[in-house]
């Protein structure tokens, strides 16, 4: 679903009946959720920086 929507740009109605969401607001969730993990700062922390 995210990849559909965020990479190939499909719109989120098309991926929302694709999927049987019966709200856009529940297929809009989904893809935020994954957004802020995409997002997220650590992601892009080098581990070996932390270590001792």
């Amino acid at each position: 679903m995210n990849y559909s929507v965020m990479e190939l740009g499909l719109p989120i109605e098309q991926v929302q009946h694709t999927v049987g969401h019966s709200s856009r607001t529940t297929t809009e969730g989904y893809v935020s959720k994954h957004l802020q993990k995409k997002n997220d700062a650590s992601l892009h922390w080098n581990e070996s920086e932390f270590t001792i």
